[in-house]
């Protein structure tokens, strides 16, 4: 398992034949991941994350399906199979 920064960060993370786009808001708090389904973007955390607050890290990954928003690398990758992986990632 790879570990996350601790400062704010965003950007693609490689991950086998996917690149998920992604937000890492860092620092020392509870890690909270948020996943969005088919078609949505990271963009739609950004309301709980605020209301949420600092006192988390959170962590907002927005699936390859969501256009620009992440990449497949391989066109014939199993949709499934590369989600979990870019869970996991």
């Amino acid at each position: 398992m790879t570990a996350l920064a601790a400062t704010p960060w965003t950007g693609l993370i490689p991950v086998g034949d996917t690149a998920p786009a992604a937000t890492d808001t860092g620092g020392p708090g509870v890690p909270v991941v948020h996943l969005n389904g088919q078609f949505a973007t990271r963009g739609y955390w950004k309301n709980v994350i605020a209301e949420l607050g600092p006192g988390f890290r959170h962590l907002a990954i927005s699936a390859k399906v969501a256009g620009t928003h992440g990449t497949i690398l391989r066109k014939d990758a199993p949709a499934i199979a590369a989600a979990v992986r870019e869970v996991a990632a």
